[in-house]
């Protein structure tokens, strides 16, 4: 729930009204340049990312992109509650059980609302688009799940645009320099420009809110269809991976003992499990991804530890595997985004590691960025447009992706990346210079050819 102006919670009448007034409309006139300053950006940056994925015909962003996006969308919200928090102050029942102090407190309440209820619309006008309305639906970080479908609830409900039609009826009504009057001359000048300029462009914007009405909707039904569709697919996913006839694996204790002698922090493992169900459902043939993080030492010494948002995931980095050995990769299962021993990443039949060349300072963000994603639930919809459940893939696509020229594929009509992708990347007619290198290959079928073999990805 991100609120709404009319049900903001009412705030105790200040101490010092005169002294809260004077401090709350610096705060609004900082609040109004700063929406308009934002809003100005906003419509441009969104502009060129809309340009940018029609002339590349993509229906996804980039993790660069998703980030500027989620920082840009989230600086606005924050602004919002700060405007929210002016009117739950002035317009509130505190507010209301002081009518004497209305000239005071009605302009500022007015002002703050009808600012609120403008920006609520210009941000549904500007984010409706498919690519982002479905990013800025998802939990991200401090960003709850549907926030923007709330704000456009916000937006649309007939109730907030009456609430500020009152107040610019109020406002309308007071008389100038009627005691106890706490605005100067040109303050009060100041605060009756904003509220017509906010309540005309809210005028103005009548339709948008009758357009958000109609998607507010359908919203529940397709949210609800998608929902039942995917717990079905994830059971179906949990089920396939049960079945299975694997014999022991073709990687033994001394291929791990020499893996861990020339495995670097970042380096990309890619796996195949022969015998799995799974297998025939997986356009790839390898059919795992993971990164190998190296020992706690090894993040030392690249300064993840300098990175505090970080301390939580590297101290349960540190704990035992699940196998009871020492944590030293990363990838998505079935359980999610974990870390497990480079002996239980190296159970396979056929194992190949990539190397990304990176300067150090890259491949510190990167690691950073996988462990950042440490504890997201596995997407057994795979699908890559979204960005709160991660497949083995895209774990390498959100850490790799643009450093390493990685560009999704559809696959049954979703956005995805298989892992042969990723080692086709080798291949010296992909797209762009290859930034990866062979570490080594492992497993009884390591040379093994063939259209669907580990040697038809490096060729």
């Amino acid at each position: 729930d991100i609120g709404a102006v009319h049900a903001v919670p009412s705030r105790p009448w200040p101490v010092d009204p005169a002294g809260r007034a004077r401090r709350d409309l610096a705060r609004l006139r900082r609040c109004c340049a700063e929406a308009d300053r934002l809003g100005a950006a906003r419509k441009a940056d969104l502009d060129r990312l809309l340009v940018r994925l029609g002339a590349q015909g993509r229906a996804y962003l980039r993790p660069r992109e998703e980030l500027a996006l989620l920082r840009q969308f989230t600086r606005a919200l924050r602004l919002r509650a700060e405007l929210l928090e002016v009117v739950g102050v002035w317009a509130g029942d505190a507010a209301a059980s002081a009518p004497s102090a209305a000239p005071q407190s009605v302009p500022l309440a007015c002002a703050a609302a009808v600012t609120c209820h403008e920006l609520e619309l210009r941000l549904s006008a500007d984010y409706d688009h498919p690519v982002l309305r479905r990013k800025l639906n998802e939990p991200a970080g401090a960003l709850p799940a549907n926030a923007l479908w709330g704000l456009y609830a916000a937006a649309a409900d007939p109730a907030a645009r009456q609430f500020c039609e009152n107040l610019v009826r109020r406002d309308r009504a007071l008389e100038p320099g009627s005691p106890p009057d706490a605005w100067t001359p040109p303050q009060r000048q100041w605060l009756r420009r904003r509220i017509e300029a906010g309540w005309a462009a809210v005028e103005a914007r009548r339709d948008v809110s009758a357009q958000l009405a109609l998607r507010l909707l359908t919203w529940p039904w397709e949210a609800g269809a998608r929902e039942l569709a995917y717990a079905a697919q994830r059971r179906l996913c949990l089920f396939a991976a049960d079945i299975g006839f694997a014999g022991p694996a073709g990687v033994g204790p001394a291929d791990i003992q020499r893996a861990a002698a020339k495995l670097s922090p970042g380096d990309i493992v890619l796996r195949r499990r022969n015998g799995k169900l799974t297998n025939a459902f997986i356009p790839s043939y390898w059919t795992h991804a993971a990164i190998y993080l190296g020992s706690r030492d090894d993040l030392r010494r690249l300064g993840l530890d300098d990175r505090p948002e970080l301390a939580e995931t590297l101290r349960r980095y540190e704990r035992p595997a699940p196998d009871g050995r020492d944590n030293r990769v990363i990838h998505s299962l079935r359980d999610g985004v974990v870390f497990t021993s480079l002996a239980d990443a190296l159970s396979a039949d056929d194992v190949l590691v990539l190397r990304p060349k990176l300067e150090p300072r890259q491949m510190a963000d990167a690691l950073a960025e996988a462990l950042a994603c440490a504890g997201r639930p596995y997407d057994f919809d795979f699908d890559l447009l979204t960005a709160d459940r991660i497949t083995c893939a895209e774990l390498i696509w959100r850490v790799y992706g643009e450093l390493l020229a990685l560009e999704p594929t559809t696959v049954c009509g979703k956005t995805t990346l298989t892992p042969d992708q990723i080692a086709g990347r080798l291949n010296p007619a992909s797209p762009g210079r290859c930034d990866l290198e062979v570490v080594l290959m492992l497993g009884g079928g390591a040379s093994a050819a063939g259209p669907r073999g580990p040697g038809a990805t490096l060729r």
